[in-house]
């Protein structure tokens, strides 16, 4: 069982990457490798010949044969055209593909990128024209310019080819490239490359065969709320078949394989999940909170009860988020109004940062009932822009379990009290004590619908625009009024109700109060309990001497037996 340990740190960014290492160098690389070279009229006859050029240098550094790695050749315009797949001469013949390539024609055309894409997944990458299962899979496709149909098509039509399991690099000539078409046609930000022309193509060279051979495996994407880990569908298919991947030790999150169809995009299979599910564990280190989750990739199947041939290996991934909530909020408000104070376009940052009362620290783990204070402001902004919070509620961090804290401008919690003065203009402040959900949820959203105002002048403010206990004997406004520049909703980090750790080291208070609970205690209980029973005991017997003495003199003065003394008494 392998076992590997991935980190992202949320404050940082940074993105690992993990890479199957199955081939140590390209004279072991065997795949099979599928060229898609964009002959459009804007890459020109010249151009197009570099680009030829470009494809025979990347070929020349591998062994072609039927048992080693295989290429096939298609180039398109208006229309795509495959000169070669693979189970033809020129893919597994060195000379017969270079002598192919002196001869291949340019014909010119529009850039139809999409119909190219298309036809590598039905006809090319095709285990009946040669494409081997049990082989790595790998597209480049080059192209100088923007799609001549719509980039919806582009993206269909390359997510088909990635989700079945064809890895694929974009090569990006010139200026005319767009790249969000790039992005669309990789599936994946690290097999992009770019150059500013077609003489610059052999500098790639280098740096595309690494990625032809080796894949990222795993990519891990760290959010506030949860994280996302893509397991490469290439890199799966050429381990032992079939494949599983669940979270460790959680049944609830389900399992997944190659027909989990829904979680399956980019050309990776993805596994998700929020930071309060599927057994995530939640610790902190220093001014960090650190989320683990260990996940299992198991390859093969049981064919016995008695034995097993599937391997497996384990990934912990680990997401690290800043406790500190550092400007975890932040919208775009424009306006563009007629005020002669607001003339032209301006653009505000709306943040909120959470606190503890009279401490400007911000913090993001807490402890139930612990008081906490929210701000929002508006940075920098003029005097004649101002807030006006709406709804304040919490949520679950799946978004679920609606509490109010803000309702209509004013308190809508027992513990909520708003803070910030009613002529307050670009702050708004609440108090309240921290709480949590019941259930497994651990942390809390915090969502408020702002509006963003013109401060005009008291009398002439909507309702909505004004603070709570803020009245006029004007009538109220609708949302839509003039002076509601911009109507948002913003939802802050989760915060994270914690457990406080036992601490050692106690006040003498707590120390006292624990006395009992020690050995010297206990022995100090019982001795009081043995004295109060005897003290007990001794009571009981005094009162049942004087009560037999007190029965002996009433029977003496009554005439008659016992039984009748007896009767005698309990009548009076």
């Amino acid at each position: 069982m392998g076992v590997f340990f991935i980190s992202l740190c949320f404050v940082l960014a940074i993105t690992p990457i993990v890479y199957n290492q199955d081939v140590e160098d390209l004279s072991a690389c065997n795949v099979d490798l599928g060229f898609i070279i964009d002959e459009s009229a804007s890459m020109t006859e010249s151009g197009y010949r570099q680009a030829i050029a470009f494809v025979e240098k990347i070929v020349s550094n591998f062994t072609l044969g039927p048992n080693h790695t295989r290429v096939s050749l298609m180039t398109f315009s208006t229309f795509p055209f495959p000169h070669f797949g693979f189970n033809d001469v020129q893919s597994t013949d060195f000379t017969s593909f270079k002598n192919y390539l002196a001869t291949i024609p340019y014909l010119e055309g529009f850039t139809y990128t999409n119909q190219a894409l298309d036809l590598a997944r039905t006809t090319v990458f095709n285990k009946f024209n040669g494409d081997r299962p049990d082989y790595r899979s790998v597209a480049v496709v080059l192209t100088d310019g923007k799609s001549s149909s719509d980039i919806s098509f582009v993206e269909e039509a390359s997510s088909k080819l990635l989700n079945s399991a064809v890895k694929v690099l974009v090569v990006g000539v010139g200026s005319g490239v767009v790249q969000a078409e790039l992005e669309a046609i990789a599936g994946d930000k690290f097999n992009i490359f770019s150059v500013s022309g077609n003489d610059q193509l052999n500098s790639l060279v280098e740096a595309i065969l690494p990625p032809i051979c080796k894949d990222i495996f795993m990519d891990l994407q760290c959010e506030s709320y949860g994280f996302a880990a893509g397991f490469s569908l290439v890199g799966l298919s050429v381990k032992p078949q079939p494949y599983t991947i669940r979270f460790a030790g959680s049944g609830e999150c389900g399992t997944f394989n190659a027909n989990s169809s829904d979680n399956i995009y980019g050309g990776r299979l993805w596994m998700t999940s929020n930071y309060t599910d599927c057994g995530v564990e939640a610790y902190h280190s220093g001014d960090q909170i650190v989320f683990e989750k260990q996940i299992i990739v198991l390859y093969g199947k049981n064919e016995s009860n008695l034995i097993y041939r599937h391997s497996a290996e384990t990934y912990s991934v680990q997401c690290t988020l800043d406790r500190r909530l550092t400007e975890k909020l932040n919208i775009n408000v424009k306006d563009i109004g007629t005020n002669p104070y607001l003339n032209g376009t301006s653009e505000f940052s709306l943040k909120m940062k959470v606190t503890k009362p009279g401490d400007d620290k911000e913090i993001q783990m807490v402890t139930i009932n612990e008081p906490l204070e929210f701000q929002l402001d508006i940075v920098d902004a003029p005097n004649a822009v101002k807030t006006s919070p709406q709804d304040c509620y919490a949520t679950r961090a799946d978004g679920s379990g609606r509490y109010n804290l803000i309702t209509d401008r004013c308190e809508d919690d027992e513990t909520t009290a708003i803070t910030s003065s009613k002529t307050a203009i670009h702050r708004f402040s609440w108090e309240m004590l921290a709480f949590r959900y019941f259930g497994n949820s651990n942390a809390v959203i915090i969502v408020c619908e702002v509006l963003i105002c013109k401060n005009d002048d008291f009398a002439d403010l909507s309702g909505e625009c004004k603070r709570c206990g803020q009245t006029s004997n004007r009538k109220r406004r609708a949302v839509s009024d003039s002076l509601v520049l911009e109507k948002t909703t913003i939802s802050s980090q989760p915060i994270f109700i914690i457990d406080l750790p036992n601490n050692p080291e106690q006040s003498s208070a707590q120390k006292d109060e624990g006395f009992l609970a020690k050995a010297e205690g206990i022995s100090v209980i019982a001795v009081l309990v043995i004295v109060i029973l005897g003290l007990g005991a001794f009571i009981l017997m005094k009162k049942m001497v004087a009560t037999s003495s007190h029965l002996m003199k009433k029977t003496l003065q009554v005439e008659g037996n016992v039984e009748k003394g007896v009767d005698n008494m309990a009548m009076e």
